[in-house]
């Protein structure tokens, strides 16, 4: 179901000939436009016109009592009924006020020429799931540059890159470490209109605190005795894309200065009052909780609520385990599993680094394999102890070696014996899951009671 509020039917066309086999609503009143959505249970997207005006229709059936400004005015009622439904703002004739509260609403401000044609690709290109086509074309798409995902939970964030993909806004993609924030950046750079200009991936951490606005900005050429002007990665960029990787490490005095960048799209090389253009995209990656951040002041609250408009969220990866045969797949096609050991992958294993952890544990079976191309369960418990960082080999058969090994870890860290009982516990249960089995945890020699009890210590 697709709703369109105009009041002239032009964008009613333009729909309909984007999306043919949809069911389309039209609507030239915002309140039964409103109580359309509030009823809807199959929404997919929502069209709303910026400009609404009928002299016909009695004035309150609408939201404002500014025509020009009606359809942003919707967009802010319609998001307190629906937050997550797509909308797109039609806006031939908007300011930039209106351009960042659609930005804050999630809403995407599209501009739709009396061109109709122009219109129905515009749509088309931001939603080709609507399009009618297989929505494995959109994994397949995907799959091709380099981001590989087969799950149903993936698909609204594959959406979301998709229709994103070519915005001039920063776009901001969080999820825990080795989710594929990275791998994701670059493929929404090689499927843009920018595919052809610079990438640039900069990992701030990289750089001390007062080495990190040298490449950031750039230096004027001669403003230090001996120091040849370079440019930063802001201009060195060009038209391309500029990924900030782990925006969260970045100082607040750093951050003013971003959100200068942002906001002007100017910048100043260090000792140099020539201002430079920002030509490029930014997409900035993080880890950690920027809410948090906010609230504890280590992150500016103006910055956060100036990139959280266009958000990505990639899931972990036990909360799409069906991506691991595929990522498997990927990684090394020739390897065969069993089917024990697929299964201890996929129900068993929680993947501390995500899809890093299951890099790591291909490549070690590449390795370790040699000749042999069929994986077994045993294979999968040997890699998967050494990802862990479990004791060496050659303490397998030094019991007191081992020991000395760990009183000496205990009494370095002043650490109690319970204490690494619970971490015993911990690093049994991340390896063989809450399922009890005498081949898993009877190997400890502890009873499935016993097992529950101490888990929950």
């Amino acid at each position: 179901m697709i709703l369109v509020l105009d009041d002239d039917g032009f964008h009613l066309n333009v729909v309909k000939e984007a999306f043919p086999h949809k069911k389309i609503m039209h609507f030239t009143d915002s309140i039964g436009f409103l109580n359309a959505v509030k009823h809807s249970k199959n929404l997919e997207l929502a069209v709303i016109d910026l400009w609404i005006e009928r002299n016909d229709i009695p004035q309150e059936k609408f939201v404002g009592q500014n025509p020009k400004i009606e359809g942003i005015l919707v967009a802010e009622r319609l998001r307190k009924i629906n937050k997550k439904v797509p909308v797109v703002l039609s806006t031939r004739f908007a300011t930039h006020e209106i351009f960042v509260r659609a930005k804050y609403l999630n809403v995407i401000p599209v501009e739709i020429p009396e061109d109709a044609a122009i219109g129905v690709t515009k749509l088309r290109e931001l939603f080709p799931e609507l399009v009618g086509k297989n929505l494995s074309d959109l994994f397949k798409k995907f799959r091709e540059v380099g981001f590989v995902t087969n799950s149903p939970r993936m698909l609204e964030v594959l959406e979301q890159a998709y229709r994103w993909k070519d915005i001039d806004e920063p776009l901001l993609i969080t999820g825990e470490t080795g989710t594929g924030k990275d791998t994701l950046a670059k493929a929404i750079h090689k499927l843009s209109s920018r595919k052809d200009k610079p990438f640039i991936n900069f990992v701030i951490s990289a750089y001390p605190k007062d080495n990190l606005h040298a490449k950031l900005f750039g230096v004027k050429d001669r403003s230090f005795t001996g120091v040849k002007g370079t440019p930063g990665v802001l201009e060195s960029v060009g038209k391309g894309t500029l990924v900030l990787n782990e925006i969260g490490d970045l100082s607040t005095d750093a951050q003013i200065e971003l959100l200068q960048v942002i906001e002007e799209r100017i910048f100043y090389r260090m000792a140099d009052n020539t201002p430079k253009k920002f030509q490029g995209r930014f997409i900035l990656l993080t880890h950690k909780n920027l809410e948090q951040m906010v609230q504890s002041g280590e992150f500016r609250k103006d910055l956060y609520r100036r990139i959280m408009g266009f958000h990505i969220e990639i899931p972990p990866l036990r909360e799409r385990r069906e991506d691991i045969p595929e990522l498997i797949e990927y990684f090394a096609p020739e390897l065969n599993f069993t089917g024990s050991a697929i299964d201890f992958l996929m129900n068993n294993y929680d993947f501390p680094e995500n899809v890093g952890s299951l890099y790591k544990i291909v490549k070690l079976l590449q390795s370790q394999l040699q000749d042999r191309n069929t994986v077994t369960l045993d294979d999968v418990l040997k890699v998967t102890s050494q990802t862990h960082n479990q004791p060496d080999e050659t303490y397998k058969n030094g019991t007191d070696d081992l020991a000395k090994l760990v009183l000496n870890y205990l009494l370095s860290n002043d650490l109690t014996l319970k204490d690494f009982e619970k971490m015993v516990i911990k690093r049994a249960y991340d390896r063989f899951g809450y399922t009890w089995r005498k081949e898993t945890w009877g190997k400890l020699g502890i009873s499935r009671t016993t097992f529950y009890r101490k888990r929950l210590l």
